[in-house]
């Protein structure tokens, strides 16, 4: 059906969703906050190859 499928389902998983255009709601992307012990892991249980930042509750971390 041309849809993209969602993240693995797991307990690590706090929020997933659509992100859409303020001005028309089209469709820009998908956001995830996931418990992952790193990068590479996150992107594995997501399913994507798209941009992973860091964070944590309160923020991002603070970098060094």
């Amino acid at each position: 059906d041309g849809q993209a499928s969602g993240p693995k389902t797991t307990p690590h998983l706090i929020a997933y969703g659509e992100l859409r255009d303020l001005a028309d709601l089209a469709p820009t992307g998908r956001a995830a906050l996931l418990e992952a012990p790193s990068p590479a892991a996150a992107a594995e249980t997501l399913g994507t190859t798209g941009e992973i930042l860091p964070w944590r509750f309160g923020g991002r971390p603070a970098k060094d």
